[in-house]
């Protein structure tokens, strides 16, 4: 088994090291500037950043971003660092987190393996799965690592770290939305109702919403408020003000502070919550039942 885990974690490895190849060498040898954010490639229902810079040339250069995601994270306008290659000026990787989540998302993949690989050995250290050259049990000795702490850590670094992120990428957005979003004015038109899942007792509940209708170049755009009634005032006929991003009308929000900033407010809350909890864990403050002498 320990071989198996082995090979495949090198693999993962290699196949990071290779979609790194080409941005490291761009980012250590390449020319760096800054481009501007010109328009946005589309694909379905994804989106990419198309940024224009000038070369060493004098020549405008327009490139695209690497990856696609629902969000591009910038706006038309925008200024973006990047790194091309002199030779080939249409070769350029653009330093944003979108460029990298993928390469993000296989790190993490590994570090899930490598954790729950050392967790398996700790529970069980004679059933194989210590590595072929034996570096994985000369760490768990080093340390002296706990078979019940590693899981425990790796579920609470996770959390934190979801938790954290969606903090601040909720949040920049939300910002970003109040200082440089398009206000419009809208109309309530009417409520639906919409059922929604009681987990417990796989039922449903029906909650009624509220229908703000808005129109926009021409076109009407119609959303629902996320607060539902009775804890929503609002009635057929009121006018409300809402706010979108800029060239994307279809994503406008109520502009009040539960609809730009209660993600935010809430998912803070429970990042202040579990490092409280590691920090605890990890000066000794709590001690689990498992390992307490």
């Amino acid at each position: 088994m320990g071989w198996m885990i082995s090979v495949m974690v090198l693999l993962m490895f290699y196949l990071v090291l290779k979609i790194l190849e080409n941005p490291i060498n761009l980012i250590l040898t390449g020319k760096k500037t800054i481009g501007t954010v010109v328009a946005f490639q589309k694909d379905t229902s994804l989106v990419s950043p198309v940024v224009q810079f000038t070369d060493i040339l004098g020549k405008y250069v327009k490139v695209s971003g690497r990856t696609y995601s629902k969000s591009a994270g910038v706006e038309i306008g925008d200024e973006v660092l990047l790194f091309y290659d002199i030779r080939n000026p249409k070769d350029a990787q653009l330093l944003m987190w979108r460029e990298f989540y993928i390469i993000g998302f296989l790190i993490g993949f590994i570090a899930f393996i490598v954790l729950l690989w050392i967790s398996c050995f700790l529970i069980a250290p004679q059933s194989g799965f210590d590595d072929p050259l034996h570096i994985l049990s000369s760490v768990i000795g080093f340390y002296h690592s706990d078979p019940w702490r590693i899981p425990l850590y790796f579920i609470l670094f996770c959390t934190i770290f979801f938790t954290g992120s969606g903090t601040y990428i909720t949040l920049k957005n939300g910002i970003s939305l109040r200082t440089n979003g398009i206000k419009v004015i809208g109309l309530v038109e009417d409520t639906q109702w919409s059922e929604k899942r009681i987990e417990s007792d796989n039922e449903y509940e029906p909650a009624e919403f509220v229908m703000i209708s808005y129109n926009v170049a021409g076109k009407t755009y119609t959303v629902p408020r996320s607060v539902t009634k009775p804890f929503t005032q609002l009635q057929k006929g009121d006018s409300v003000e809402l706010i979108y991003p800029l060239n994307q009308p279809n994503l406008a929000v109520v502009n009040t502070w539960d609809e730009v900033y209660l993600v935010s407010f809430v998912l803070s809350l429970f990042f202040i919550a579990f490092t409280s909890l590691l920090l605890l864990l990890w000066t000794g403050q709590i001690k689990l039942p498992l390992t307490q002498s």
